[in-house]
């Protein structure tokens, strides 16, 4: 067969776009990937059917869920343990079923119109993937999800490489890379500071090494810049890890992160972030976020994912 330059970029053109979502790192597609945190959760309420959606309206690149085993065995999106704060009434929910958590409005706390938002599974999540987009699933209880999360994904529609797998908790991720292992997960890390030696934890080597005993991708930070710098990134890479931040709404630490190379920034406002980062003015382009709004009841938490 004759390739001819057309032929050639056309297809170089094709690959590129779609490499991403095989985890291929390229020139080509260094751009970094915008995660919506439960959904576009600025705007509408999180881990909600509308939030995901509207996520999609602002091009995100991916969404970002959490979810629990319920006492019945079904998968449901939901960020805490007990539905007090998104419901106004307190069900714990690995120990309610199903049809007790739908039957909660979980749409109202952030505005009347949403109050029509019930609690979705996750194959009701899965449903609303574009297939070039990705999810990114967060394992909020422990290993005892991950057979019933491989048969919820076997079922569906969702290929493993749009599919990442995350958790704070170590055996969860090497949990789930023997049960799933074609899809990507990523170990979540937050830092904290010790008063006395001014020292931040976990290090580098600690992050390094626990991700890598679980056999993760990749690490999944919060995006604190003190800690999260171009030597951090560089030693993880060295790892050969994949490297992530969450949660920033900040467009300025946005702009620094994308220029240290993260892989993915994961954000309540991916519209926002979208705007600033792609921006061919980043003057104009800060100058166009709005200023948070306030919203009724409990706002999403800001330093959890």
């Amino acid at each position: 067969m004759i390739y001819t330059p057309l032929r050639n970029l056309l297809a170089i053109t094709a690959w590129c776009a779609c490499s991403w979502l095989g985890g291929v790192a390229t020139d080509a597609i260094a751009e970094v990937v915008i995660v919506a945190h439960r959904g576009a959760s600025h705007d509408a309420p999180e881990n909600t059917l509308a939030g995901f959606k509207l996520a999609w309206e602002f091009q995100a690149d991916a969404i970002e869920g959490d979810f629990y085993l319920t006492r019945d065995q079904q998968i449901v999106c939901i960020h805490d343990d007990t539905t007090e704060r998104v419901a106004r009434l307190n069900l714990p929910v690995s120990q309610s079923t199903l049809a007790e958590l739908q039957q909660l409005d979980v749409g109202s706390w952030k505005d009347e119109r949403f109050a029509d938002q019930r609690i979705p599974t996750l194959s009701e999540v899965l449903a609303v993937v574009p297939c070039e987009k990705r999810i990114f699933i967060e394992i909020k209880c422990g290993p005892e999800i991950v057979p019933f999360l491989a048969e919820a994904l076997q079922r569906s529609r969702i290929t493993t490489k749009q599919t990442v797998l995350i958790s704070f908790k170590p055996e969860v991720i090497s949990a789930a890379k023997s049960a799933i292992p074609d899809c990507k997960a990523y170990l979540l890390i937050g830092f904290e500071k010790a008063r006395r030696s001014n020292t931040w934890s976990p290090t580098c080597e600690e992050v390094i090494q626990t991700a890598t005993n679980v056999n993760a991708d990749g690490v999944d930070l919060a995006g604190n810049l003190e800690v999260v710098d171009q030597d951090f990134i560089a030693r993880c890479r060295q790892a050969g890890l994949s490297l992530h931040v969450w949660t920033i709404d900040d467009p300025r630490d946005a702009k620094q992160f994308q220029q240290l190379g993260v892989d993915s920034i994961t954000t309540n406002r991916p519209d926002a972030l979208r705007r600033i980062l792609f921006s061919p003015s980043k003057e104009r382009a800060l100058d166009q976020i709005p200023a948070p709004v306030a919203v009724p009841q409990v706002a999403p938490h800001a330093a959890v994912p």
